[in-house]
Parts: structure tokens; C-alpha cells; sequence
């Protein structure tokens, strides 16, 4: 999350932070539709990170695949308030 709320400049990437070290990692770029508001994360076992997130436009849950750096749209909820 970065900048100021609302119409906010988004990042175009993920960051991953890896607190055994205390460092962040850029990870795989956000396709630019997809980019707004601030979400937060979980990495399954499975290698995907699952993103869910919102803000003034709406919600939405999507994942990245770590390894393959793939992106895949999940339910985006243009109508919330």
C-alpha cells in the first residue's frame, strides 16, 4: 500500500516481504486493470499468493503463481460502497 488513499498512484508490482530476513523482493508486475487500492496476502503451498484488496472502485481476490509469475483475475466487486 503506498501513497495517499483514494486516487492514489498504485504500484505495478507485487512486493514480497520475507521476514526471515527482513528484506522485500519485487515479485511479478500487477496487469494494469488490475492495479488500485490497498490488499493484503497469503502464500499457499500450492506457490500461488492470493491478493485480496479494495478501495473506492471496488473489491477483488486475485493470485499470482510465484514460480511461472502467472496472474489470474479472480471475483471483482465493482458495486461496493
Amino acid at each position: 500500500m503506498t501513497g495517499v488513499f483514494r486516487r492514489a498512484t498504485p504500484l505495478k508490482t507485487v512486493f514480497i516481504y520475507e521476514p526471515r530476513r527482513d528484506r522485500w523482493l519485487e515479485g511479478p508486475e500487477i496487469p494494469e486493470a488490475r492495479r488500485r487500492g490497498a490488499s493484503g496476502c497469503a502464500l499457499y503451498s500450492d506457490g500461488w499468493i492470493y491478493v485480496v484488496g479494495g478501495i473506492v472502485d471496488g473489491h477483488h481476490a486475485d493470485r499470482n503463481h510465484l514460480p511461472t509469475c502467472r496472474h489470474s483475475d479472480g471475483p471483482t466487486d465493482h458495486g461496493a460502497s
